[in-house]
């Protein structure tokens, strides 16, 4: 086990590499820079004195320097843990992260809950009740969160509650410390937007998984030996059909981390993806590759976890 993780850790390296060289040449093909960014909102005199100070700009924070050179200066900062340094805020790329990560697990954290309390319970009794009022139900609620858009679910339930409620949640952050009512009113609404968005992938392949296990002979043997039925479908049905749900739920974490870009810019909190937008609006490239790192390590952290448990769920499996 413990090679098989520190391989797998190894291995994230390169990975992780790629992808940040990807995104900083794709970074670099964006019309404009920086520079001009900075100098947007600024009275800087005339067109020649505006391209003088943006030279002094670039040549401060080593914009004109070849690719090769900037990247490799970025690596230097990784290794050193300050992942470069933000050109428009002026401060380490670190500590913007450390500033606004926990926000975002935050709100992933609540939709992750959200999910598990309602995705799986309602696949199970999907499957239970195939083709009878409860699985058609359900499949339709499954199908409406695969089918529409997060960006106009939340557009929708702001511009709902705004007209017919005269509510909207808080504009203002306030940490769980701070105040954990206005705290919770203003990550509810996005969290289970973000849980109805993503959990229906979920609610249909534990249906599908629990419909194929439910026909097989094993589970018709203890049905008939007089299992209760919680314990048929716990203890028999879902241990054997979770492996399949696990490896889901892996994937679509990735897509959490995505989907909270819309879901902050929505509702206005300022997490790592409403950072990811205003750094590529700003061409803030040090910040964007360094959100792009922080999203590829969780990624993979996430992966290697879901491998994980799949020898507790099934003692089978086994990792050298």
């Amino acid at each position: 086990m413990g090679k098989y993780v520190t391989r797998r850790l190894l291995l994230m390296i390169p990975t992780a590499l790629l992808a940040t060289m990807v995104v900083f040449g794709l970074m670099k093909l964006v019309p404009g820079d920086a520079a001009i960014a900075i100098l947007a909102d600024l009275d800087v005199g005339t067109q020649e004195e505006a391209d003088v100070a943006a030279d002094r700009l670039r040549e401060r924070f080593g914009l004109n320097e070849s690719l090769p050179v900037q990247y490799w200066k970025w690596i230097v900062s990784v290794g050193k843990l300050e992942f470069g340094d933000s050109i428009i805020q002026g401060r380490p790329v670190r500590d913007i992260i450390l500033e606004r990560l926990p926000r975002t697990l935050e709100l992933a954290a609540i939709a992750v809950v959200l999910i598990f309390a309602y995705a799986i319970p309602m696949g199970i009794w999907s499957a239970v009740r195939q083709d009878k009022l409860a699985d058609h139900l359900i499949r339709v609620i499954s199908i409406l969160g695969l089918s529409v858009p997060l960006v106009w679910l939340g557009t929708l339930f702001m511009f709902g509650s705004s007209r017919l409620l005269h509510w909207v949640p808080p504009l203002i952050y306030k940490g769980p410390i701070d105040s954990l009512g206005t705290n919770l009113l203003m990550l509810g609404p996005p969290a289970v937007l973000l849980s109805f968005a993503i959990g229906a992938s979920i609610i249909r392949m534990t249906r599908g998984q629990m419909i194929e296990v439910l026909r097989e002979d094993y589970i018709r043997t203890a049905r008939a030996k007089g299992l209760a039925q919680s314990s048929l479908l716990v203890r028999h049905a879902l241990r054997n059909a979770i492996l399949p749900v696990m490896t889901q739920f892996g994937g679509i974490l990735g897509a959490l981390m995505t989907g909270t870009v819309v879901a902050e810019t929505i509702f206005n909190i300022p997490g790592l993806g409403r950072a990811m937008v205003e750094s590529i609006n700003n061409r803030d490239f040090a910040v964007v590759q360094g959100l792009v790192l922080i999203n590829i390590a969780m990624v993979l952290m996430v992966n290697l976890v879901i491998d994980l448990l799949y020898s507790v769920a099934d003692p089978r499996i086994r990792y050298s």
